[in-house]
């Protein structure tokens, strides 16, 4: 086969659609799925047999690369789809019986990426990617502790404009404590970035939302452990809006005796304020606890006519649990609540509506609600939110 394609290489004008490429220990199979005559750089077709691929002005390449299985416990694969214009280039090496590479995704066309690592003593992580991006549009991904015994972390980048574009990032550890964030959008932009990190100890899934505008964004933190009887959540929607310097974050941690998970989004990191904003912004969040405890939130905002509803500052909502009998679940809050950076918050709404609910098996251990029309506040600091407001207090419940 080998021989063929180099006779192959001998035309300059030919295209080549390869539908699939398999590399495992003992052998590598190129599929092609048809052949038509245009003009192709004779190099593409070289270097589809050497470490290093590079395909470029190919008019509707798809090809997946996977390693199959084997050599310090490794087991994980990636695709890759590119359309019209796409260049795809990474570097891909035989690590033991393993295929380790770095993926860099530039043009447009449909992008699908999807790849698992493990680590020697168990932790992986899963990146994975997808939508159709228009021209300017830059993926690219990274790996750290493959060949250890932990921390694993894969990192995920994209910088984009289209459609149904989505991005998740998922760590799992050794033993069963998972934490993943996803952000998506409908139609329009993002700029993003998300790192996800598994050790004996934690699960960590981080993302950073430089900015995102247009339709249907939505997203997404989640933590659990192995039997899902310890779990939090939490989820932002944007109906046409958008957001600027915001983050999600979902973390399992094993303390000293017990679990603590996780979920939370807003302008939480760092120094620079954030924003979201939108003609309706809802977020909702749930946890659980083995030990009986559930609390869950509500919050919605919506603007009016042209004046989309906002909030910006350093600002937060989210969930939290431990398995050793402690909930709570929050609608809006500064930072500084639980230790973090404290700044002004601005919010400005036609309606806002919010809940908070919090229950030791049937039985209501705290609740609030919030209702509010044409909301303006500024200069708000504090921990709680002040009467009028629209925004409900956190509730939590605790085990004796």
């Amino acid at each position: 086969m080998l021989l063929a394609l180099r006779n192959l290489i001998l035309h300059y004008f030919l295209i080549i659609e390869i539908n699939a490429i398999y590399l495992s220990k003992d052998n590598i199979v190129i599929i092609i799925k048809y052949i038509r005559r245009v003009k192709v750089k004779i190099s593409i077709i070289l270097l589809v047999l050497l470490p290093m691929l590079t395909v470029s002005g190919v008019d509707g390449a798809s090809f997946s690369i996977s390693s199959g299985n084997g050599g310090h416990n490794c087991n994980y694969g990636s695709q890759i789809e590119a359309g019209n214009g796409v260049d795809v280039s990474g570097h891909f090496s035989l690590h033991g019986d393993c295929l380790a590479g770095h993926t860099d995704f530039k043009g447009y066309g449909q992008l699908y990426a999807d790849e698992t690592r493990e680590d020697n003593a168990g932790d992986s992580v899963t990146l994975a990617a997808e939508g159709f991006l228009l021209p300017g549009a830059h993926y690219k991904q990274s790996w750290n502790g493959e060949d250890t015994y932990g921390p694993i972390a894969g990192t995920q980048e994209l910088i984009g404009t289209g459609s149904n574009i989505k991005c998740t990032s998922v760590a799992v550890n050794r033993n069963g404590l998972e934490a993943r964030v996803s952000a998506g959008v409908g139609k329009g932009s993002i700029d993003l970035k998300q790192v996800a990190t598994a050790s004996e100890s934690m699960a960590d899934a981080w993302q950073r939302i430089n900015s995102a505008m247009g339709e249907n964004i939505e997203l997404n933190a989640e933590t659990s452990d192995k039997l899902e009887r310890n779990t939090a959540d939490s989820s932002v929607t944007i109906d046409h809006g958008s957001l600027a310097n915001y983050n999600s974050e979902a973390q399992a941690s094993q303390e000293k005796g017990y679990i603590d998970l996780s979920a939370i989004h807003g302008a939480f990191d760092g120094n620079d304020p954030g924003s979201i904003s939108g003609n309706n912004i809802c977020s909702e969040g749930s946890t659980t606890s083995e030990t009986g405890l559930k609390a869950f939130y509500v919050v919605n905002i919506e603007g009016k006519d042209k004046n989309p509803g906002s909030v910006e500052g350093k600002f937060d909502w989210g969930t939290e649990t431990t398995s050793n009998g402690w909930v709570i679940a929050v609608p809006l809050e500064s930072p500084s609540a639980w230790g973090g950076t404290q700044g002004v918050i601005t919010v400005s709404a036609s309606k806002i509506s919010s809940c908070s609910k919090a229950l030791d098996a049937q039985a209501v251990k705290s609740e609030d609600r919030g209702y509010a029309k044409d909301v303006s506040i500024s200069d708000w600091a504090g921990n709680n939110w002040p009467g009028g407001s629209g925004f409900a207090k956190y509730s939590e419940a605790r085990k004796p």
